[in-house]
Order: structure tokens, then C-alpha cells, then sequence
């Protein structure tokens, strides 16, 4: 009776310990567990036609009348105030929200003021993440060259 209860135990040690080492092991083949999502945003000024930036506190448009707007929605993430030039940029993340290339983002500049902005974004299924790309930036139908620093040019009435 003793050699079967430590043939049992014997087996229940290994069985044990074939488990602890599983529990161990497994965990490490997740290789997107610990994996940080980068942020793919882009960011946009609005100017006039001499590239005078148009939104701030001495300028004609308050950052906060500002919109970005897919399906309804508020697509603009952050205002950052640069406290030298006393203006705002607006940045988007494009992984933030479902990206249609179809669909017209509608800028607010005032209540007045509507424009019409189409984002063509790239998507690239990853393995542990998508990626995503702006490739191309129309503001009612101009072409914004995104690999400057992208501004909406705004004529002003």
C-alpha cells in the first residue's frame, strides 16, 4: 500500500509540475500581451490665404468653435495651444474611432462656417495591432500636402 501511495504521489508531483511549467510557458508565447499600441495621429493648423494662423485669442476664430465631424461625431482629440504664437493646433487619431474613406468629415470653423475635409486613411493589419496611415488630405477637394506640415487654408469672408 505504501509504494502505491507514492506511485500516486509521484504522479501527482509530476502532473503538478507539468502544470506550474505550462502556466509558465504559455503565458510567454502571447507576443502582443505586453505589446503598447503607438498612437497614429495627424495634426492640422487653420490659416488664411498668406498662411497668418487664424485661431487663438487674437485671432478671429476661438479654438473651441472648432469641429471635426464623421457621422455626427467629434473626431478631434486634442487642441494644443502654443503659448509663443498664441495659436492652436487640432490633432485627430485615426485609430480613435472607425475610419471610413467614404464618408465626408465635416469642419466646423464657426457655427457659419462648414467645410468639407476627406481623409483617405491606410490600414494595415498588423499582428499584434492595425496601423494606420493619412495618405491623403482633401479640403473641399484641394489636395493638402501631409508630408509638410498640414494646414486648412481658410478664405475669409
Amino acid at each position: 500500500m505504501t509504494r502505491a501511495y507514492a506511485s500516486h504521489s509521484r504522479r501527482r508531483i509530476a502532473l503538478l509540475a507539468s502544470l506550474l511549467l505550462l502556466l509558465f510557458i504559455l503565458p510567454g508565447c502571447d507576443e502582443c500581451r505586453d505589446f503598447t499600441a503607438p498612437s497614429y495621429e495627424f495634426s492640422f493648423k487653420i490659416v488664411d490665404e498668406e498662411f497668418k494662423e487664424l485661431v487663438g485669442p487674437d485671432y478671429p476664430y476661438d479654438p473651441e468653435s472648432i469641429f471635426l465631424l464623421v457621422n455626427g461625431n467629434n473626431v478631434i482629440t486634442e487642441r494644443v495651444y502654443n503659448p509663443v504664437s498664441r495659436t492652436y493646433r487640432f490633432v485627430v487619431n485615426l485609430a480613435g474611432f472607425d475610419i471610413f474613406n467614404d464618408d465626408p468629415y465635416l469642419l466646423m470653423i464657426a457655427s457659419a462656417d462648414t467645410d468639407t475635409l476627406r481623409l483617405t486613411v491606410d490600414r494595415t493589419e498588423g499582428d499584434c495591432v492595425d496601423q494606420f496611415n493619412l495618405s491623403q488630405l482633401l479640403y473641399n477637394g484641394v489636395e493638402i500636402d501631409i508630408d509638410q506640415d498640414p494646414v486648412i487654408l481658410v478664405k475669409e469672408n
